[in-house]
């Protein structure tokens, strides 16, 4: 084989490298993107349950509320 022969083929090897370098970066790139995006739906699934919840205790204390404004009506002469 000659030097010339030689160079193109550690060009060719070189240049494949490269690009499986680049395929896997943007493989680990779409990755993180997409951890990125569970985290946050996670975020606001939780978000929304907090919320769920904070509505549900106001309702109670409404409702406790109300109760016991009728035991005092109740028990006005």
């Amino acid at each position: 084989m000659g030097k010339e022969e030689e160079e193109e083929e550690e060009e060719e090897e070189e240049e494949e490298e490269e690009e499986e370098e680049e395929e896997e970066e943007e493989e680990e790139e779409e990755e993180e993107e997409e951890e990125e995006e569970e985290e946050e739906e996670e975020e606001e699934e939780e978000e929304e349950e907090d919320e769920e919840e904070e509505e549900e205790e106001e309702e109670e204390e409404e409702e406790d509320d109300e109760r016991e404004d009728d035991d005092n009506d109740e028990n006005r002469p």
